[in-house]
């Protein structure tokens, strides 16, 4: 008989078991079992919920050269619940007996002694409601350095379950996922679907048996997953969605229901080149970056832009053209490096979006300090040009190429903030094709962005009819710097939503620190005796730069919600994708409003639209239920939801009709006619 170390907690619902082999042999994976005993007619959930409920989750505690692998759930079956439908695992089998169902961790152990395994669990019972329980559970595992030879054949295994789990090693394993294609038939409309070719491998199965289960549900409906159609599975998309905006790729597990048997595939879309369609995103980009020079966050920067033009303005037209061509190359530049980066992170499942820096605290802290000190340098409080080495000089304000090239850098940078009109579409497009798509409509939004100056570079005879260069401009250099001061302002309010108001103190103090600093350079710069000064200062800014670095690092863990997404007192309420849902099966029209505290259109778009009487009054007169999804910080809900709607920015305005799955998308920038005329539009 194999023994067994285990430990129990019962809760109202469910029974949990922590179940471990006797001994554990070094450098030899053993098998760690986590078994659930529900209460009749409950279940319990799949990785992948579906339509609602929640995943269990567990949380391992051990010595740290004990290795934990993935926890493997048994092979799922679908749950029906009224319109919706969820993965996971009902308490009695078939036959309608009670059972255990049992979860799976390999664990493994590099040297002798007693160790102690704690788990901490947490998990959704269902039944026509649903009740969260917790279980904590330990044992003590002896570790050997070589197992007995009665006990070294069982050591590493648990015995067998009644619950089948997926393939586990080799081809077809989660680590190891058969690989095949899907296309979306038709490529447009509501009833579009996504048909899965089935692997070689299962090509002899029966299909009218066969069962897909997404990992992630992004535009998929649940309740369709897996519905055969001749070779392939098909399945229905959620709303509109064209082949174009769909993932380029889908994972998940196909289960064979007469055989018992599951096995992990990854497709990956099959879609012929659509040429018309390329280029027409290659145009919205192109108008987008066009657009994106009028919007409010890229004004500091441009405005500069054109002040170094002046100054240029009896250069050579080759001079000119130089300055032109590399501040274009500097928004090149940086925005193939911010595509790539973002690429790069979703590939490795991280759920990202344009403007993703800025759902970073310590980035909008360092884009902070930047403005501010551009700032100073504005007023003349800190001309870094007049000493020191060349390349600590005003890199904004120079006259030669690198000046031209860093405004193109940061231009990029302030520009993320702002989706103008066009621009949303050509994203989403950009970042759910492939990675030559991307990298063209990036390119185009680049050329866009650039286009202004690079037309006035080929025509230097506009520039000369700009004011002759002149003691005004000084005027208007420093004039300059309020911009750049009031984007500090708005990049500190930024930062209030995102952390707690005690992180805030040290970023005050830092810009104190920064003040100090520019006083003491431009004192030891002029009288060159101000040197003990100027060492104390600089110190004072290192202690500040990194005391505010840290505390916003300890302050993200555990900030306040964001001010945008709890404001009840405005009838709005937080997005969720369950309350959409249970919106839209009340008959409800659903207004849901995409948005995030660091994107000018988006406040600007609340306080003159959406928060206004007139406003409001329309939403009244339509009984229409509001929700707000703030994407201020990282949300891969309200990530997967934008991806849904074919778009990876904000702000987006989709408006759910009554009796309707498919939302209309509004206008990135609004206006009241427009709300209303969507809002009264049957």
């Amino acid at each position: 008989m194999i023994a067994l170390l285990l430990a129990t907690v019962v809760n109202e619902h469910a029974t949990v078991t922590l179940r471990a082999p006797s001994e554990i042999e070094v450098g030899r994976p053993a098998e760690l079992r986590v078994e659930f005993q529900v209460k009749p007619h409950w279940h319990i959930y799949w990785e992948n919920p579906g339509d609602s409920g929640e995943e269990p989750r567990a949380t391992w505690t051990a010595a740290p050269d004990l290795k934990f692998g993935r926890f493997e759930m048994p092979i799922p079956a679908r749950l029906p619940a009224g319109p919706f439908t969820n993965f996971g695992y009902a308490a009695e089998d078939s036959e309608g007996k009670p059972r255990a169902i049992p979860f799976r961790v390999k664990v493994e152990a590099a040297k002798p002694e007693l160790k102690s395994i704690s788990l901490s669990l947490t998990y959704l019972v269902c039944k026509e409601s649903c009740v969260p329980e917790k279980a904590e559970l330990q044992v003590s595992v002896p570790v050997v350095a070589q197992a007995k030879p009665a006990s070294s054949a069982v050591t590493a295994t648990l015995p067998t379950d009644e619950m089948p789990l997926p393939i586990r090693e080799g081809a077809g394993s989660r680590g190891e996922p058969l690989v095949s294609v899907f296309s979306i038939t038709p490529p447009e409309g509501a009833d579009a679907f996504a048909d899965l070719k089935i692997p070689p491998a299962w090509s002899d199965r029966d299909i009218s048996a066969l069962r897909f289960f997404p990992l992630t549900t992004p535009a998929l409906q649940a309740s369709d997953a897996g519905q055969p159609s001749g070779t392939m599975l098909r399945v229905m998309l959620e709303g509109s969605i064209s082949a174009q905006n769909f993932p380029g790729k889908l994972e998940g597990l196909i289960v064979d229901e007469a055989r018992g048997d599951a096995v992990w595939v990854e497709f990956l879309k099959d879609s012929p080149f659509d040429a018309a369609a390329f280029f027409k995103t290659i145009g919205l980009a192109i108008l987008g970056g066009l657009l994106l020079n009028l919007m409010p966050c890229v004004f500091p920067v441009v405005s500069l832009k054109i002040l170094s033009f002046v100054r240029e303005g009896n250069s050579e037209p080759r001079e000119i053209r130089k300055h032109a061509y590399a501040y274009a190359v500097g928004i090149l530049v940086s925005l193939w490096s911010l595509v790539a980066l973002l690429l790069m992170l979703r590939s490795a499942g991280t759920l990202v979006g344009w403007g993703f820096q800025l759902q970073n605290p310590i980035f909008i802290f360092v884009m902070l300090a930047v403005f501010f000190l551009l700032g100073l340098n504005l007023l003349g409080v800190l001309e870094i040009n007049y000493a020191g080495p060349s390349r600590l000089q005003n890199l904004m304000m120079k006259r030669g190429l690198s000046g031209s090239f860093f405004t193109g850098l940061l231009t990029t940078v302030v520009a993320t903030p702002c989706s103008a009109p066009f621009m949303g579409v050509a994203v989403g497009s950009a970042l759910a094709g492939t990675f030559f798509e991307a990298f063209s409509i990036f390119t185009a939004l680049a050329i866009g962005l650039a286009l202004p100056y690079l037309v006035l570079a080929l025509n230097p005879k506009w520039i000369s009819a700009l004011p002759k260069p002149g003691r005004w401009m000084e005027t208007l250099k420093e004039f300059l710097a309020f911009p750049l001061f009031l984007t500090s302002v708005w990049l500190f309010w930024v930062l209030a939503q995102m952390v707690e108001v005690g992180a805030l103190i040290p970023v005050l103090g830092w810009c104190v620190a920064a003040g100090f600093f520019a006083w003491a350079y431009s004192r030891n710069v002029r009288w060159q005796g101000w040197r003990m000064w100027l060492g104390l200062s600089t110190l004072l800014l290192i202690v500040a730069t990194a005391l505010s670095i840290g505390t916003l690092t300890g302050s993200t863990l555990t900030a306040r919600a964001p001010v945008a997404a709890t404001s009840e007192s405005e009838d709005w309420g937080r997005y969720s994708d369950e309350r959409l849902k249970t919106e839209l099966a009340r008959g409800k029209t659903v207004f849901v409003d995409f948005t995030a505290s660091w994107c000018v259109t988006c406040q600007i778009n609340k306080r003159l639209v959406l928060t206004t009487e007139s406003g409001n009054a329309a939403f009244q007169a339509q009984s229409v239920v509001k929700l707000r999804a703030d994407w201020t910080k990282r949300d891969s809900e309200i990530t997967n939801a934008l991806s849904r709607l074919g778009r990876n920015s904000v702000p987006v305005y989709a408006l759910y009709r009554k009796g309707s799955a498919q939302p209309v998308l509004l206008p990135e920038i609004l206006t009241l006619d427009i709300l209303k005329s969507a809002l009264e539009e049957k």
